[in-house]
């Protein structure tokens, strides 16, 4: 089954614990995320508790992200299961970092994906 990993890290001015807050919270990624930026008529259906949402779109696919665990202020590790156009499922990782003096931060974002299409 193929696989790859796609890394990028991007310096944000503002501090560490605010740009967790910001990607750990699920109703704020219409604010970012460029997937749903991508399609902005698609609105994520959020599940009961704040662990999760799923959606579906025709740019974007179908599909659901969940919350798989945390550590407060340092990372964030996800399950990404697409649906649609096809089937795979991704571990999806935000590292941050303090960068500088400057109230600074460094965001980052791992996704490794298995194909199983092409099984």
């Amino acid at each position: 089954m193929p696989k790859f990993t796609v890394e990028k890290s991007v310096s944000i001015a503002a501090p560490r614990g605010q740009v967790f807050a910001l990607v750990r919270d699920f109703r704020k990624w219409e604010q970012w995320s460029p997937w749903l930026i991508a399609e902005p008529e698609v609105k994520p259906n959020y599940m009961e508790n704040p662990d999760g949402y799923w959606w579906e779109g025709n740019i974007t696919g179908a599909g659901e992200m969940l919350l798989e665990r945390e550590v407060p202020g340092e990372s964030i590790a996800c399950k990404l299961t697409f649906l649609k156009p096809w089937k795979s499922i991704c571990a999806v990782n935000f590292e941050f970092k303090d960068a500088g003096k400057l109230r600074r931060s460094l965001g980052g974002w791992i996704v490794r994906y298995r194909f199983s299409c092409f099984s």
